[in-house]
């Protein structure tokens, strides 16, 4: 009985929660990965446009969705210790453009582009050859008889 009466309570209060909108009814679906890394690209364009502008605003806008991007569930593609240490070091090279633009150095925020990208290039180099590696052999057959 009392058993019952937990159950009833846990659910009576979830719908509470859904109806009240505190919690979404379904999580939002994940992002598939080509266009999330598209939106990670037009972001690097838009940083190296605002360096070359010095629109610290722009720098520090697009330095911090590069930063939030990392942290999405569609960023990780695998999960391996070499990709994580290259999410980390991404994500402290953004936070570093961005903390340069907020003081207005723009030689800091254009050498913290330059390690991001080049975080960008080892980690998709890394995500490569892991997913190379994975990649299944293709079969082989056997001929039998001579031939």
């Amino acid at each position: 009985m009392l058993r019952k009466t937990t159950f009833g309570l846990f659910a009576s209060a979830a719908a509470a929660l859904l109806l009240a909108g505190l919690v979404p009814a379904q999580m939002p679906p994940m992002e598939s990965p080509k266009p999330f890394m598209q939106r990670k690209l037009v972001h690097a364009q838009k940083v190296l446009e605002a360096i070359a502008l010095e629109d610290y605003r722009g720098i520090e806008h697009h330095a911090q969705q590069l930063s939030l991007l990392s942290q999405a569930a569609t960023w990780n593609v695998i999960n391996t210790p070499e990709y994580l240490m290259h999410s980390r070091e991404f994500r402290r090279a953004a936070e570093r453009m961005r903390d340069a633009a907020k003081q207005k150095n723009l030689d800091a925020a254009a050498l913290a582009y330059m390690q991001m990208t080049l975080k960008c290039v080892e980690c998709h180099k890394h995500v490569r050859k892991v997913k190379t590696a994975r990649a299944p052999l293709p079969q082989r057959r056997l001929h039998v008889g001579g031939q």
